[in-house]
């Protein structure tokens, strides 16, 4: 699988190695893949629910982060909507996500990967582990309180932002939003357009 080795370069798995790396027991998970919109490359799964009793998501609580209790709220389209809204029919949208949130460290050994007669060990946030999307939605309310603070607003759903300004200010908008999350050492993946007008929502935020 070439993604594997890409996330070996860009430092989201630890490996390769020949034996479990740590003293304590190595929980591995098994591998699939699930196609992407519109792109032949493969998205890769680890199944961190199986076996059950004894995988990966069985050892990691889902209502505690960083030893601290945390319970997460998240937004709906109504919040996208009445953003939508408040900002005329001529405004403009534009979306971003983050990727490649760090995994708890005392998690390491739970997220263990063999392909090809050797070890990995997942370091970010892979799909399917049951804290994942509790410390992204934790990660990108901090960002929000960052960004509502300098006077803009958007809305945030786990890794994704979208938001919605006036055509006079959605530019700056957006490059601010980019920014914060740049400046906080959040990997960024772009949307391939930054700014559209409201007709084209629909295809832009990847609803309806």
């Amino acid at each position: 699988m070439l993604t594997t080795l890409s996330e070996v370069s860009y430092g989201a798995l630890l490996g390769p190695y020949k034996t479990n790396p740590f003293n304590i027991k190595l929980v591995y998970s098994p591998l699939s893949t699930v196609p992407k919109n519109n792109t032949q490359v493969r998205r890769v799964i680890m199944d961190l629910s199986f076996p059950t009793n004894t995988s990966g998501n069985d050892g990691i609580p889902n209502d505690l982060y960083l030893e601290e209790p945390f319970k997460p709220r998240y937004p709906s389209i109504d919040n996208l909507v009445n953003l939508i809204n408040s900002s005329g029919h001529d405004c403009m949208l534009f979306k971003c996500d983050i990727r490649w949130i760090p995994v708890d460290p005392r998690d390491f050994h739970l997220l263990g990967i063999t392909w090809r007669d050797h070890i990995f060990i997942d370091t970010k946030l892979p799909f399917g582990l049951r804290s994942s999307a509790m410390a992204c939605q934790r990660c990108t309310n901090a960002l929000m309180y960052v960004y509502h603070q300098a006077g803009y607003d958007a809305v945030n759903y786990i890794d994704d932002f979208a938001g919605a300004a006036t055509s006079e200010i959605a530019e700056n908008a957006y490059e601010l939003l980019t920014n914060t999350i740049n400046k906080y050492c959040f990997c960024l993946c772009l949307a391939d357009k930054q700014c559209v007008p409201l007709q084209n929502c629909s295809k832009t935020l990847d609803v309806g």
